[in-house]
């Protein structure tokens, strides 16, 4: 655990899209992912299905929830509700959120640019989640767990627009073998990968990998 550095995740949403596109990591182009105990970043991008930034130069604050494994329900033509995800078709009304960050007007970005966005040099906000409220929650002995991440925004009139929502993953922090740095994210390995490790390199860390499947490792390992 690190009162320092944290894993950043930049969080793109794209809303008013059909289907439905989760929010997803751009690094890695998969769902956002971290480590139990540390302290997270999500930088967040909202674009619409055109790809342009959605502006937010009407909200009085954006909002970052943490829910339960939630269930993919449809989502009607509206940024309005609790959509795409819930625990019940919609309409409904969500459960409380085990973790929550509300991120101020004078801390959004009303709009940002494409480019800058890809370039990671612009976002419309960042939440910030510490070690303790990502200590807090439960994996149930798993080595990871699935949970559910919404943003909504609140507008000055008191209007909820919700941008999007979509399954995260969280990893057991014990499970590595040597110490991960708290700034890098899990990654799942797919099934029948063979990991290269080069001779007479040096590594100075090792990552945790998730394989569901076999896994080959060529190469030599001259420190671990």
């Amino acid at each position: 655990m690190s009162a320092e550095s944290a894993i950043s995740i930049r969080l793109q949403l794209t809303t008013r899209s059909v289907p439905p596109v989760p929010p997803f990591d751009l690094d890695t182009g998969e769902s956002p992912a971290f480590w139990r105990g540390e302290n997270v970043d999500f930088r967040i991008g909202i674009f619409d299905r055109k790809g342009l930034s959605v502006n937010l130069s009407n909200l009085a604050f954006l909002q970052v929830d943490i829910f339960p494994n939630l269930i993919p329900g449809p989502q009607p033509d509206t940024n309005q509700g609790y959509a795409p995800y819930s625990i019940q078709p919609y309409p409904t009304t969500p459960p409380a959120p085990l973790l929550s960050v509300t991120i101020p007007a004078v801390d959004i970005t009303p709009t940002i640019t494409k480019g800058g966005w890809e370039e990671g040099i612009e976002e419309n906000a960042v939440a910030q989640f510490s070690w303790a409220d990502t200590l807090s929650l439960q994996l149930a002995g798993l080595p990871r767990q699935l949970f559910g991440i919404t943003i909504h925004g609140m507008t000055a009139g008191g209007n909820k627009l919700t941008y999007g929502g979509g399954p995260v993953y969280v990893f057991e922090t014990g499970e590595q073998g040597i110490y991960l740095p708290n700034d890098i994210a899990p990654v799942n390995v797919p099934a029948y990968t063979t990991l290269y490790v080069q001779p007479n390199q040096q590594l100075l860390f090792s990552e945790t990998i998730t394989v569901e499947g076999l896994i080959r490792i060529e190469g030599l390992l001259v420190q671990v």
